[in-house]
């Protein structure tokens, strides 16, 4: 190999590694917690997370081809006695995600690889509009273009 090959793909492993880590960097301690012992005793970093569920969405998404719809359904994980708060809120965050998902370009929809990147957006603007302690983590239980 010459040496450009091999600084160019010295180049791409580390590009490739502190993007992988500016992805997990928020959610490393979460990941890397290791439970207290054998039985099923979590740490004190594990909490238990109750869930739920947004009604389906379906929003149209523009293209230069026939009209096509994006049916997303996501679940809002939260602390269990939140979940009536996020119940009374979920018009309210069915609204968000709705007006995000239709900004979105279908070129990035498409792209298996930006499925992370809307998801974390989402969380992002729900908790913007909320709290990081009201909602703790979204699950995308149903993601079809059509």
């Amino acid at each position: 190999m010459s040496k450009k090959t091999v600084a160019l793909l010295l180049g791409c492993f580390s590009l490739g590694a502190v993007a992988g880590y500016a992805v997990l960097e928020p959610r490393l301690g979460a990941i890397l917690a290791v439970r207290s012992n054998k039985t099923d005793v979590y740490t004190e970093t594990e909490v238990e997370m109750g869930t739920f569920p947004l009604p389906p969405i379906l929003v149209p998404v523009s293209s230069t081809g026939p009209e096509r719809q994006l049916r997303l359904e996501l679940a809002i994980a939260g602390l269990p006695e939140s979940m009536k708060e996020i119940e009374s809120r979920s018009s309210f965050f069915t609204d968000v995600v709705s007006q995000y998902v239709r900004s979105v370009e279908v070129s990035q929809i498409d792209d298996p690889g930006e499925i992370a990147e809307l998801r974390a957006q989402l969380l992002r603007r729900l908790q913007t509009v909320s709290s990081p302690e009201l909602v703790r983590e979204i699950y995308l239980t149903k993601f079809m273009i059509g």
